[in-house]
């Protein structure tokens, strides 16, 4: 005697209900007995943004920006922007945008800063989310 199961079994009840819990569906397909089957998951893709220029990233509903204190640590040194420039291997109008949060130093020159300075990098940038 040949039994028939039906269902999706255990698997695919696991993914469905993953799927389901992201917003998102699965199911089967088959052109019939003995035909094969293809399974499917659609999930919908979370969109991200990110805006490097203005230290600004936005995941879903979580928005972070990066912050510094290049201003202060800069002023606590009595130096110009033109001396930490030359110092970091940049232009005074990179350490200006940067000052103003209007720029996002790269990882190299975040740690080049903070090097400088000899100050630990999250005391100089951080994330405010």
């Amino acid at each position: 005697m040949k039994k028939q199961i039906l269902g999706t079994g255990l698997g695919l009840f696991i993914a469905r209900k993953i799927a389901e819990a992201h917003g998102g569906t699965v199911w089967a397909e088959s052109a019939g007995v003995n035909q094969g089957s293809a399974f499917h998951m659609k999930v919908p893709v979370m969109k991200s943004r990110l805006d490097i220029s203005k230290g600004l990233a936005i995941l879903g509903c979580m928005e972070a920006a990066v912050v510094n204190h290049v201003y202060d640590v800069r002023m606590e040194s009595h130096m110009t922007q033109e001396d930490l420039a030359a110092k970091v291997g940049v232009s005074r109008q990179t350490i200006i945008a940067i000052e103003k949060g209007n720029y996002v130093p790269s990882v190299l020159l975040a740690l080049k800063i903070s090097r400088f300075f000899k100050k630990p990098l999250d005391k100089i940038f951080y994330l405010s989310l």
